[in-house]
């Protein structure tokens, strides 16, 4: 089981690295990773703050440690472990994450360090045009955010995915 780690990852390989490695060691692999959808309005900040924070990763001269460095969509999950040949997808489920605090969490550290993150991209000589999308997608967030009265402690996380896939 891998659950709400894929992201940790530093790079997309490492999950078919993974899965590669577990074939002939186990009948059933069940992933579960957030979902990037929003089913309620106040889930988007999440949504588009994990799309943001990839965005600067992966812009990145040096690799960091931070929360989210290699975002994978389930679409992307199923595709990498569908293309192994190794295990079949038989079940998924997509539903609300309840009482998790990690889109505030998030939502707050990316408003928080706006600036600094900001200058980073600059130092690492990302293009202005590629820093203005980053603006733009920062302004969504605070917007989102704003629309829930300015407090980042009512943004919901986003849904959550899970997939059971069996050796083929």
């Amino acid at each position: 089981m891998l659950a709400h780690c894929i992201w940790y990852f530093e790079t997309p390989a490492e999950l078919s690295r993974i899965v590669d490695a577990l074939a002939g060691h186990a009948t059933r692999l069940c992933l579960a990773e957030w979902s990037l959808v929003a089913s309620q309005p106040e889930q988007l900040p999440h949504v588009v703050t994990a799309l943001l924070l990839a965005t600067i990763e992966a812009k990145r001269k040096v690799p960091s440690l931070h929360n989210i460095r290699t975002i994978l969509s389930p679409a992307q999950i199923k595709q990498d472990v569908h293309e192994l040949g190794k295990f079949s997808l038989v079940n998924e489920v997509t539903a609300s994450s309840g009482d998790s605090y990690d889109g505030h969490w998030e939502v707050s550290y990316l408003l928080g360090q706006r600036d600094k993150l900001l200058q980073e991209m600059r130092k690492d000589e990302v293009s202005e045009k590629e820093v203005a999308a980053m603006v733009a997608m920062f302004d969504s967030v605070q917007a989102g955010v704003d629309g829930l009265g300015g407090d980042s402690k009512k943004v919901k996380t986003m849904d959550w995915w899970g997939g059971v896939f069996e050796s083929v």
